[in-house]
């Protein structure tokens, strides 16, 4: 599905007019405006068009700089590797996976270059543990998207890298247009943003990395992405279960989520994670812990739920932050992990099983990359509503989350183990990505002319995607200080 024409062409006009803010705008725009509407969750991944739109801006601005007589390079460092990304931040996978790609590159000369085009940083932690792991953090000062690109260009151009990984944010016009000044450098574009559109996909000159077994076979079969890369999720390996930490020691079970509000307290058309969890506590009769943060009227309607069920309240603990989700499943000794819904987790996910942790999925009947299905061993329980989730809760025994334990254990360490991604860093091994698992779906046509109609929608739902776009917008604007 294409982008309206009107949209392309006024873009066209705007950089034409050399009016690039306003074009680097209208691009972060029209992604959000995208990846706000529930209707394209995992229905749309791609644009050509706005990709081809970034680049025609990258090598107006690049020219612009390689085409005076001096480049501001004096008393600037290089670096074998760069890694360009649009936000870092305490919680979530995403700066995880970062510094696991800092933590396994043979080049320990890494420069990370944050554009904070969607908001501010958490810049304090971000620097300490990536600089801890030898890496140099800078960051783009307040500026409009154009004053961003411009520094942006002459950062990477002064860094002179042998090797660029680009792990932009949907919406993050100036980290793709960036790539066109970046010519003799290889160029990786790490496809993490993908259950949404997500600018860079179609990125020319660059090499696609996919991270799980559905992303793969999507961008090559169905995006058109030709001879796309695997490199696997992993994560350090920080112990296998130890056999004195048991299951349901109490007798109950103990269970365990790690996801922010973003992945649980989005509006889904079946099982809702606020709602399930003190039905599942009432139904097993034991604890549940959350880690991640949660919004505070999600918590509220945790506990009155549980408070109206008779369920005492200290049988729902609520953890914001921990440093590792894997420890925390050791010493909370969590019978069995429940992965988020109605989006999944994927580096928590892997550390669950990395633990010898069981876990269970949602069958989320939109898509199988929001249920993370592709993720897990064969044999995993995958749940489509509430019944069939207590059924097979209750016939639980120790015995056979100790033989499920081994085969998350087993499964970590055929696909997931850290020196793979090592070994796809250091010596260019191209892994192969695990089979797919069977999925099922319910997904309902989307009767729309283009990516932006308004057609056949509630008008409840269109108020809703209206004001959460124009909210992630407008702190972008406000955040960075934009001007003009």
């Amino acid at each position: 599905m294409s982008i309206n024409k009107k949209y392309i062409q006024n873009i066209k006009t705007l950089i034409a007019s050399n009016k690039i803010n306003r074009a680097l705008r209208e691009i972060q725009w029209l992604v959000l405006k995208s990846i706000s509407d529930d209707r394209y969750t995992a229905v749309i991944y791609d644009s050509p068009e706005l990709d081809q739109l970034c680049a025609e801006i990258g090598i107006r601005i690049a020219n612009k700089i390689l085409n005076k007589t001096e480049l501001a390079t004096h008393n600037i460092s290089k670096h074998s590797i760069v890694i360009v990304c649009s936000r870092l931040q305490v919680s979530g996978g995403h700066t995880r996976v970062i510094e696991d790609f800092i933590r396994y590159t043979p080049k320990r000369d890494v420069l990370v270059l944050v554009t904070e085009v969607p908001a501010i940083s958490d810049r304090i932690y971000a620097e300490k543990t990536l600089t801890e792991l030898g890496a140099t953090v800078e960051w783009c000062g307040s500026g409009n998207l154009e004053k961003r690109l411009y520094w942006l260009d002459n950062r990477l151009l002064s860094a002179e890298p042998d090797d660029i990984f680009l792990f932009n944010h949907h919406e993050d016009s100036v980290a793709v247009a960036a790539m066109q000044i970046a010519k003799e450098a290889n160029i990786y574009f790490y496809h993490h943003g993908d259950h949404h559109l997500c600018l860079g996909v179609h990125l020319s000159g660059a090499e696609h990395i996919d991270i799980h077994a559905f992303g793969y076979e999507n961008c090559r079969n169905k995006l058109g992405v030709a001879n796309n890369t695997y490199y696997p999720l992993v994560t350090k390996d920080m112990g296998a279960r130890e056999g004195t930490i048991g299951f349901m020691n109490s007798g109950q079970l103990v269970t365990c989520t790690a996801a922010g509000k973003n992945k649980v307290e989005i509006k889904h058309e079946g099982s809702s994670y606020i709602d399930l969890i003190p039905k599942l506590l009432s139904f097993t009769k034991g604890r549940h812990i959350h880690i991640g943060k949660l919004s505070r009227f999600a918590r509220y309607r945790i506990r009155r739920a549980l408070r109206q069920a008779g369920v005492e309240r200290s049988a729902f603990i609520y953890i914001p932050w921990v440093k590792s989700v894997w420890i925390a499943l050791h010493e909370n000794k969590i019978d069995l992990y429940i992965s988020s819904f109605p989006i999944t987790g994927g580096k928590t996910l892997i550390e669950a099983m990395g633990s010898g942790t069981p876990v269970i999925l949602y069958n989320n009947p939109k898509s199988r990359v929001l249920s993370g299905i592709d993720l897990v061993y064969p044999s995993a329980f995958i749940w489509s509503d509430e019944d069939n989730l207590f059924d097979y809760l209750q016939y639980l025994t120790p015995e056979k989350l100790l033989a499920e334990s081994k085969i998350a254990r087993s499964y970590f360490l055929k696909y997931y183990r850290d020196e793979l991604l090592g070994k796809s860093l250091a010596e260019q091994v191209h892994h192969v990505p695990p089979p797919l698992n069977p999925f099922n779906t319910s997904k309902a046509n989307l009767l729309i002319e283009s990516r932006f109609s308004i057609k056949n929608m509630d008008i409840i739902m269109i108020v809703k995607n209206a004001l959460y776009f124009r909210l992630k917008y407008f702190r972008s604007l406000i955040m960075n200080r934009i001007s003009g």
